[in-house]
Order: structure tokens, then C-alpha cells, then sequence
């Protein structure tokens, strides 16, 4: 979901890609149910196999290339918000396939096909960009599994701002930067820099926190106290 919505603020044909392979997934999902309930013949599901795998395979290329760059990013987000010391990785898993090393087209057509049974006895598809996941690590850790709550919140600060950075190289500018009480989950040297980042870059910043403390006194936007 964050891949998406992130490539599609950046690409309105990634999006049109995203509804156009829901509707062939929905339809299919449809009649995998009416066949495994005997209101279907299974020679209906052959065709819906190349229509799927062909639009699968768009958005799986492009969130795969979406990720090379977010990774870069990211990682040097990463550094600077700790002072060196974490570097994040980014990997996209795609369901079922360890390297992305031949045609995905022809890769989903093969798999669409060797899974009907499956499909059928479960009535859905079980392979597709709808199954795929968003692996992040810090110095090799899973932050999914065994991450601190420290850890994750930096590795999701330095994922957005690395969102930052893609926008501006898809759009050629910023978008506004929303945070939400991120202050005070940081301690005192990466709270410093990721002010700094933010005034170095001149990025357009919405924060709330509980103690104006955490932001400088002088030189830094405007301040709003807000009671009841």
C-alpha cells in the first residue's frame, strides 16, 4: 500500500495499471468461487490466465524499480537521522519468485496456470502484486520482526523522507511533509538532524508535539499552542 500510493502520486499511468489488474483480479476471484461451487466450467479460467499476467507484471516492474531508488535513499536518510551508525535496506518481495531474473509476464502465466487447483480450492488467486511485501532492515535486522520500537520508528522516518527525495526526482518538487508527534520518539541528536535536513531543504513541514522544546526558539517556521 505504501508503494503504491507513493508511485502513484507520481505516476497517474501507474495508478490507471493498479485499478485495471483489481478488476481482472476480481473477476477471476468471481469465477474461481462459481467453478469451485460447480456453477462454472474449468475451461473458462484458461483464458483469464494471460489477460491477469500481463497486467500483473506492470506494477510489479515498476514498485521493483521504485524500490532500487527508495533503497538508496532511504539508506542515506537512515545515516544522517543516526549519525552514521544504522544503514536501512529496502528489498521487494515478490511472492513466489527469489530474483526477478526472467519475463514476468511469462512468470505469471506459468504459475497462474500451475496454481488453478489451488486458486480453485481456495477461490482466490494466490499469486499477483497483491501478494508481494516491503522487506526493511537496519545493520541486517528485520525491522518487521525483531526491530526496537526505536529502530522502527527511525527506519519509517527515513522511509518517508526517502519519499520525499522520489517525489522530487518523479515531480521536480517537494510535497508536504506531515508529522505527527515523531519528536519525541527521537532522542536529542536525531531530532537535530532531521530539523536540519528539513531547513537545509526548505521542505514545507506540518509538526505536532507535546513540548515545544524539541524545536529551536529562534529561526524555525511558525509555532501554534493548542489547548483543549
Amino acid at each position: 500500500h505504501f508503494l503504491d500510493s507513493e508511485i502513484s502520486q507520481a505516476s497517474p499511468a501507474y495508478y490507471h495499471e493498479l485499478l485495471t489488474f483489481g478488476r481482472l483480479l476480481q473477476q477471476r476471484n468471481t469465477l474461481l468461487k462459481r467453478i469451485r461451487e460447480h456453477h462454472a466450467a474449468l475451461a473458462l479460467l484458461a483464458p483469464w490466465d494471460p489477460q491477469l499476467a500481463a497486467s500483473a507484471a506492470k506494477p510489479t516492474k515498476k514498485r521493483h524499480e521504485a524500490v532500487k531508488k527508495l533503497h538508496m535513499l532511504a539508506n542515506l536518510m537512515q545515516r544522517k537521522i543516526s549519525g552514521s551508525k544504522e544503514n536501512l535496506s529496502l528489498t521487494y518481495e515478490i511472492h513466489g519468485l527469489e530474483e526477478v531474473t526472467e519475463n514476468l509476464e511469462t512468470w505469471y502465466n506459468k504459475k497462474l496456470e500451475e496454481r488453478h487447483e489451488l486458486d480453485i480450492l481456495r477461490g482466490v488467486t494466490s499469486i499477483g502484486p497483491h501478494r508481494d511485501d516491503l522487506a526493511i532492515a537496519v545493520n541486517g535486522i528485520d525491522l518487521r520482526a525483531y526491530g526496537s520500537q526505536g529502530q522502527q520508528r527511525t527506519g519509517a522516518l527515513a522511509l518517508k523522507l526517502a519519499e520525499l527525495e522520489f517525489l522530487r526526482s518523479e515531480t521536480g518538487e517537494y510535497p508536504i511533509l506531515l508529522l505527527d508527534d515523531v519528536m519525541s520518539e527521537l532522542d536529542a541528536s536525531r531530532r537535530e538532524a532531521l530539523l536540519a535536513f528539513l531547513q537545509r531543504e526548505h521542505i514545507q513541514t506540518i509538526s505536532t508535539a507535546t513540548d515545544a522544546a524539541y524545536f529551536p526558539r529562534e529561526d524555525f517556521g511558525t509555532g501554534y499552542h493548542v489547548e483543549d
